[in-house]
């Protein structure tokens, strides 16, 4: 808005949604996510070698496929976000999904000493949150009771990594062994 409280993902293409999609379209899932601090390099224009790849995506992460509750996606959200405007490693980048944000609430997000998810305390930041469905070909809000899958790294859906432990109990679907980066690839 005029008082630049509220941050809307645009839908401008960038590499992290690239890879976002990537991740999704390569496992058919609802939403992709992926984090800003996994996004090691940007791409030149022209032609793109595998190096170039291994370059934005080094650390040899599978992409795993999981259904989780609205609700997770919610939390995992507020939590990327929590943070915001400041720089943070958490950003997401996403393709399937679309929120806002209301930085003009202070973040509630609780961790506790290992700076794990522990829950929201207060109001949530992220609002307005749409989900695309793929036979409506339109953005639908989010039911925070009804299940959704989603793609993003081991690192996040297994490990719980950057503290994201709202994921540990995901039902994770597919995690066969295919890298990040092949699926940047296709």
């Amino acid at each position: 808005d005029e008082e630049g409280n509220r941050l809307v993902r645009n839908t401008e293409t960038n590499l992290g949604d690239l890879c976002a999609e990537a991740m999704r379209s390569s496992v058919g899932a609802d939403i992709g996510y992926v984090n800003g601090g996994g996004l090691r390099s940007d791409i030149s224009l022209g032609d793109v070698t595998f190096n170039d790849l291994l370059n934005v995506f080094p650390f040899n992460n599978t992409v795993v496929l999981a259904k989780v509750s609205g609700q997770t996606i919610k939390d995992m959200l507020e939590m990327a976000m929590m943070k915001w405007p400041a720089e943070d490693g958490c950003f997401p980048h996403l393709s399937g999904i679309s929120f806002s944000v209301n930085t003009s609430i202070p973040s509630s997000v609780l961790t506790n000493e290992a700076d794990e998810f522990d829950g929201v305390a207060g109001e949530y930041r992220v609002y307005d949150i749409k989900v695309y469905n793929r036979e409506t070909q339109v953005y639908e809000a989010i039911n925070l009771d009804e299940y959704y899958t989603i793609a993003a790294a081991n690192y996040y859906l297994i490990d719980c990594g950057s503290g994201m432990t709202m994921f540990k109990d995901a039902e994770i679907l597919i995690n066969d062994g295919m890298l990040d980066v092949e699926a940047l690839e296709y």
